[in-house]
């Protein structure tokens, strides 16, 4: 036998030496608590118009900082990121 499945076999003989009379069935009206609360969390409203909100102000966010090193390169037209980048757009409209 493997050791892995020795410390399995180990572990269910000790959980069922625990617990020895746990009934095989889901206690009674536990499949209408599940259905009901699925139901429920489906009924709230998914497109909460404050989450959107957020997630556009973080999109903002990170688009604005994205683009700053651009602005901010602006001023020194000689930057080398600038001009990797013409190069690259030049190439790439050659094709």
């Amino acid at each position: 036998m493997n050791h892995l499945d020795e410390q399995l076999d180990r572990l269910f003989r000790a959980a069922q030496s625990v617990w020895p009379n746990i009934p095989p069935e889901a206690p009674y009206g536990l499949d209408t608590r599940v259905a009901a609360g699925y139901r429920q969390a489906r009924a709230t409203d998914f497109w909460n118009p404050a989450w959107l909100l957020q997630a556009l102000g973080a999109a903002m966010l990170i688009m604005l900082l994205s683009f700053w090193p651009v602005f901010s390169h602006q001023a020194d037209p000689e930057s080398d990121s600038l001009q990797l980048a013409d190069t690259t757009v030049q190439l790439n409209n050659g094709l």
